[in-house]
């Protein structure tokens, strides 16, 4: 199969720095370092950006009962805020502030949604990677341009009455992706 990309290049010698001899039985098995190269940023002006950057929102975890679930964060001295029932999805939540973004924790509240189906079959564990996007119309009729698969054409209301839509696993590599519309 041919390609237009040139072959990739060898690391040039000159990009190591020698280091010194030491006793065999205290020597790394290599002698070489690579240069640590400091390369200068600069700062783009905010309105230099027209598009901005999605950021990570939350990350959605499906537990069998908040309760049991809140322990290990409470021991870590993490705040969670109080249940929210989101009946359109039939799970109740709570959200944990961790950094710049959260922990969301969800808890089925009926035996065929989404969550205790996800429970039944994989157990506990990661859910979903939420983004959070300036415009989520916008990032929906691009996506949909783009020919990205989502689990539901319609933009809904979630926990603490935000927007939100899903894109399938098999559109995001494998990841349960939920984009939310955020400043």
């Amino acid at each position: 199969m041919a390609t237009d990309k040139p072959p990739p290049k060898s690391i040039s010698p000159a990009r190591f720095t020698r280091l010194p001899d030491l006793p065999s039985s205290s020597r790394p098995p290599y002698r070489f370092a690579l240069r640590i190269l400091v390369i200068p940023v600069i700062a783009v002006a905010p309105e230099a950006n027209a598009h901005p950057m999605p950021t990570l929102d939350h990350l959605g975890i499906a537990v069998r009962s908040l309760a049991a679930a809140k322990g290990i964060y409470e021991n870590l001295g993490l705040s969670i805020s109080p249940e929210e029932l989101v009946e359109g999805e039939q799970v109740r939540v709570v959200m944990i502030p961790l950094g710049g973004t959260r922990l969301e924790l969800l808890e089925p509240t009926a035996e065929n949604s989404v969550i205790a189906k996800f429970l039944a079959k994989r157990g506990e564990g990661l859910h979903h990677v939420c983004l959070r996007v300036p415009d989520l119309g916008a990032a929906v009729e691009k996506l949909k341009r783009d020919g990205v698969r989502l689990t539901s054409e319609q933009i809904k209301v979630g926990a603490g009455g935000h927007r939100y839509v899903f894109v399938h696993p098999a559109s995001a590599g494998g990841v349960l992706l939920e984009l939310v519309e955020g400043p």
